[in-house]
């Protein structure tokens, strides 16, 4: 199971398998959405990084200046344009939730990832990152084992930002709580387990407006 922690250390300075990073789609190309990872990016268009949402570019972080052993470009779309309002905050969470998710998938088989994107959205990014990396192994064991740790770099640790990170946790368990409901056999479920069921998905539902997305 993928577990997260927050960070407030320097995310170039900390050593790691993969550093997530996400770039905008710009009209000539991607754009690191944070300046200090500019020529990241940049070296990640060459391989073919677009900054569209849902795209993931993986390059080789030497000579990058970055201490991870490789660099995840992921797409978060284009720039919100004009004043901040509830649905252009609602499209921008929901697409660094499918960023988050996407670069848990592309990092399976690592021990150690660290993500840039919490600075964006930390619900977003918490949710998106563990819902990515979740399995459904009780008859089939995957390929790649998931991330083992995820590290989520914050400008600070303090209790309101520590509640936000349990509070996604929570919302990212129930999610997950009902699709393993969903993917078991009716004949490993118990009646009380089909109940238990029908709730976790009701739950996971009022909790995420797209959890869909995931079943």
């Amino acid at each position: 199971m993928t577990s997260l922690t927050l960070s407030t250390a320097s995310p170039a300075n900390t050593k790691a398998d993969a550093l997530v990073v996400a770039a905008l789609q710009g009209t000539d190309g991607p754009v690191a959405d944070n300046a200090a990872f500019a020529a990241a990016v940049e070296a990640a268009a060459l391989a073919g990084a677009t900054g569209k949402s849902g795209t993931v570019t993986v390059i080789p972080g030497a000579g990058l200046g970055v201490s991870a052993d490789r660099l995840v470009v992921v797409g978060i779309g284009k720039a919100p344009e004009g004043p901040s309002t509830e649905t252009s905050d609602g499209a921008l969470y929901e697409r660094v939730r499918q960023a988050a998710g996407a670069a848990s998938r592309a990092l399976a088989g690592h021990a150690k990832v660290v993500s840039t994107l919490a600075a964006i959205d930390l619900t977003a990014a918490a949710e998106g990152h563990l819902l990515g990396a979740y399995v459904f192994d009780t008859y089939k064991k995957p390929g790649k084992a998931p991330v083992e740790t995820i590290v989520l770099t914050v400008e600070s640790a303090a209790k309101a930002t520590k509640d936000t990170l349990a509070h996604a946790v929570i919302t990212a368990d129930a999610v997950a709580f009902a699709r393993s409901l969903i993917n078991s056999a009716p004949n490993d479920l118990f009646p009380e387990q089909r109940l238990a069921n029908e709730i976790a998905k009701k739950r996971a539902q009022r909790y995420l407006a797209h959890a869909e997305d995931y079943f």
